[in-house]
């Protein structure tokens, strides 16, 4: 998920392009989880910072997480 959150200098960056409260997000980044139902907006974001993000690179980073956890 990191690479995720890596598209963004900031978190406050990110909170801004999103839309959604610092706290929020900076939460996000500790628990290294986004919600899924924010995935249509983190792609939208994304993009608009030139970067190609998809729904299928969303699912891989959450099975990675999901998979480092039970580890």
């Amino acid at each position: 998920m990191e690479h995720i959150f890596s598209i963004w200098e900031r978190l406050s960056d990110m909170s801004r392009d999103l839309g959604e409260n610092y706290q929020t997000v900076a939460a996000w980044k500790r628990r290294g989880n986004i919600p899924a139902k924010y995935d249509l907006k983190v792609i939208a974001a994304a993009k608009s910072r030139g970067r190609k993000l998809s729904l299928e690179d969303l699912a891989h980073a959450r099975a990675a997480a999901t998979f480092t956890d039970a580890a």
